[in-house]
């Protein structure tokens, strides 16, 4: 990805962050070479998956949805998901955002269960977290969603100081603050030695 600090962004003409770091360790393990893809966003990322044009994906979450294309390794991070708003219009938790208008990156995880369990919650459609977050700042949301580790990264890297973590958004499944690797569902083989190698 371009911009999803500490975990996987684009800097210095390369990948890098702590899933990039992950993922070169256990291609060194199982003896493969990874050529990584930069560029598309995270629903692009998602399309191409579908398409059969890219074979992994690193830092997804697992959700019913995906699981009908992708196979999923365990957990190798965990990241809760959090709730940010600007200061002095605190929202602490997903009962406290119905009725609002909430920032979600297109692709990311949050638009699929917010969209279908969560009716009340007005979703804005973003490109990425950043995007997300200039939202709030200017008003066009009343929150933004995402992983913590996160936001408290491009909190300080954009000095976005009218801005905060305010609550924790759980969504009810543990599942969802786990950071995992996926293959594609036609590669089954390459799931598994991924797995073993982890």
């Amino acid at each position: 990805e371009t911009d999803w600090p500490p975990f996987n962004f684009f800097e210095n003409d390369r990948p890098q962050g702590f899933s990039i770091d992950y993922m070169n360790l256990l291609a060194s393990m199982i003896g493969v070479k990874v050529d990584y893809v930069t560029g598309p966003t995270w629903d692009e990322f998602l399309g191409l998956m579908k398409s059969g044009d890219l074979d992994v994906m690193v830092n997804i979450v697992k959700t019913p949805e995906r699981q009908k294309y992708l196979l999923y390794t365990k957990p190798y991070a965990y990241n809760p998901n959090s709730i940010l708003s600007r200061k002095g219009e605190i929202y602490q938790n997903l009962e406290s955002l119905q009725g609002k208008t909430v920032a979600v990156p297109r692709g990311f995880f949050h638009e699929e269960i917010l969209g279908k369990d969560f009716p009340r919650i007005k979703l804005h459609l973003v490109t990425n977290i950043l995007e997300g977050m200039k939202a709030v700042a200017f008003g066009d949301a009343d929150a933004a969603v995402g992983e913590l580790a996160v936001f408290n990264y491009l909190l300080g890297r954009e000095l976005m100081t009218d801005l905060v973590v305010s609550g924790e958004l759980k969504l009810g499944s543990e599942s969802f603050n786990q950071l995992r690797i996926a293959a594609r569902k036609d590669l089954p083989v390459l799931a598994a030695i991924l797995e073993k190698g982890m």
